[in-house]
């Protein structure tokens, strides 16, 4: 069988035991990530007839994705608005 192939190949040349099951699981948060949301292609892959049983397993892939960008949405715009210190020119520094 193709899936026990692929396990015994890993296993021989990288030394991991991963069964192809979890290739679907990796295959999904890859795609999740470049494509927060799009919750649907995804459970047309994993062959689930409900979104919600898709959600169910990734939903915190999009929790994390949100968390990220919120910390980075507030670092760029307090550093944007903050009032940093202007360098003086060479005349008025002190000796």
């Amino acid at each position: 069988m193709m899936a026990n192939l692929v396990s015994r190949t890993i296993r021989k040349r990288l030394d991991l035991d991963i069964n192809v099951h979890l290739f679907r699981h990796i295959g999904t948060m890859l795609y999740l990530v470049a494509h927060p949301g799009h919750i649907g292609v995804p459970q047309v892959m994993l062959g689930h007839t409900s979104d919600k049983t898709t959600q169910k397993f990734y939903a915190h892939l999009q929790t994390t994705q949100a968390i990220t960008v919120a910390g980075w949405v507030t670092l760029f715009t307090f550093a944007a608005t903050a009032d940093v210190p202007r360098s003086r020119s060479k005349e008025s520094r002190c000796p």
